[in-house]
């Protein structure tokens, strides 16, 4: 078991000028050199494997608080943030959980608060956590055990245009994207195979409207059988199939992310991959179709 350093906050003029998105593909090519002085917030807080997190104002302050689990522990924490770059102890929200691996929020049940997702893949868990609006929480409550499933991503999204929030949930297991539609007030219809037959190892996952119908579709990224991928929205909670934007068997893509980078009124996507030492842009031609990878950024190693 690796034992991580407690939760350290970065004091850095280097960071001001780069989108947080970016910060976190650059992080682990950085040397501590570079990242400047780091400041410890709880020297008696260990880590043990932080895994996933998520940015959003739970308390409705104002400013973003920080959400995360720890993959060994399997331990789901937030963190408030107390404004000029001061943040509370972190506070335990849930150790009933078994290898979490993905966290989302939004709001379930329509009342205003933004509501936390996660996923845990051993015990193939898909849970939430309703918010109060004030920093607290009503207890941890389980959507779907999917079992033998092993869930590892979640989406958020309206797919069937009703006004709640819909959960598109990865399983590694079953290579399916399945669909759990949300019925009214943070109730869910029991979890439906949306698109089977997808590549495996898919690592993140994102939900847009890339043709211009209306409708959220899905674009995901893989490691193993390595590219970016979409999926159309037909509507009534139905896709079609898996369609490659990019492949490069020989190169690992890890992230995606999605961004109108030309204000052409299209949302692109992002990727970025570590065997090919760069962060690429996707341009959407907005009819269903996409340009080829464009570089953004090179010579990252």
């Amino acid at each position: 078991m690796f034992n991580f350093p407690p939760l350290l906050l970065l004091r850095n003029s280097f960071f001001k000028t780069i989108p947080l998105t970016v910060v976190f593909c650059l992080f682990h090519q950085l040397s501590l050199a570079q990242l400047g002085a780091m400041e410890n917030l709880w020297p008696g807080f260990g880590l043990t494997a932080p895994w996933d997190m998520e940015l959003v104002d739970i308390d409705s302050d104002g400013d973003k608080d920080v959400f995360f689990v720890t993959l060994n522990s399997s331990e789901f924490y937030w963190i408030e943030n107390l404004g000029n770059g001061d943040f509370a102890a972190p506070i335990l929200l849930s150790g009933n959980l078994h290898t979490p691996n993905n966290i989302a929020h939004g709001d379930l049940n329509n009342d205003g608060f933004v509501d936390m997702i996660l996923v845990s893949a051993s015990d193939d868990q898909l849970c939430w956590f309703p918010s109060n609006g004030d920093g607290t929480f009503s207890s941890q409550t389980v959507i779907s055990i999917m079992t033998n499933a092993q869930p590892a991503l979640v989406e958020i999204d309206d797919v069937d245009l009703d006004n709640d929030l819909d959960l598109m949930v990865y399983s590694r297991e079953a290579e399916a994207f399945i669909l759990f539609e949300n019925t009214g007030n943070g109730t869910f219809a029991a979890g439906v195979t949306a698109v089977s037959n997808v590549p495996h190892a898919i690592v993140s996952i994102v939900s847009e409207d890339f043709d211009g119908d209306g409708l959220t579709d899905i674009a995901f990224c893989t490691e193993f059988y390595s590219g970016v991928f979409w999926v159309k929205n037909l509507g009534g909670g139905t896709f079609g199939p898996v369609t490659a934007i990019f492949i490069n068997l020989a190169n690992d893509v890890y992230n995606i992310q999605k961004y109108d980078l030309d204000y052409d009124g299209f949302t692109d996507l992002l990727f970025c991959s570590p065997g090919l030492n760069g962060i690429f842009w996707i341009k959407n031609n907005g009819n269903g179709t996409f340009s080829s990878p464009m570089v953004i950024a090179t010579g990252v190693n």
